[in-house]
């Protein structure tokens, strides 16, 4: 490799290096890692479904990125006008049934520690009705509001209206 290409190498890694450094103070910054276990067993996530955003508490500055891996999911976010809510859509096989996930995530305000990192662990199982239930752990102790909920259906004023796949809501505030 010639001198050249070694100093635009080491420029660019330089400047990412900065990028990193600088972002977590003047931006919002969350890295949020989801494992599935059903009956105990790890999903393999590289083939399934990618995690993506799904809103942003009426702001369009947040830039993500999702990446699948052979037992969990990642979710890279950078927010540029003071994140406090985001929505995450996601979605899982359990036992060959997809499960559409939603991850409310909330955020403190006004503080100045920018820089979230959690793994949510969503431990599936199947009774013998064949119904799925499900709990959440995280490695952080984030605070987690209420059960994990698996639906069918959703009402709309006096009409029930079946899913096509089962719903679930996980709630997180950092």
């Amino acid at each position: 490799m010639n001198r050249k290409k070694k100093i635009i190498i080491i420029c660019c890694c330089l400047a990412l290096v900065c990028l990193l450094c600088v972002i977590p103070i003047i931006n919002r910054v969350f890295i949020l890692t989801v494992k599935y276990n059903v009956d105990g067993q790890s999903i393999d996530c590289s083939q399934a479904w990618t995690i993506g955003l799904d809103g942003f508490d009426g702001v369009e500055s947040c830039w993500g990125y999702g990446i699948n891996t052979q037992d969990k999911k990642i979710y890279f976010g950078i927010d540029f006008g003071g994140l406090s809510e985001i929505y995450l859509g996601d979605g899982c096989d359990v036992d060959a049934d997809y499960v559409g996930i939603t991850y409310h995530l909330e955020f403190p305000k006004k503080i100045f520690h920018r820089f979230w990192i959690e793994t949510v662990y969503l431990d599936f199982e199947k009774d013998d009705a064949k119904n799925i239930h499900g709990t959440v752990n995280t490695d952080h102790h984030t605070q987690y509001r209420g059960d994990l909920t698996i639906r069918d259906e959703m009402e709309l004023g006096d009409r029930v209206i079946p899913y096509d796949n089962p719903q679930t809501r996980v709630y997180l505030r950092f």
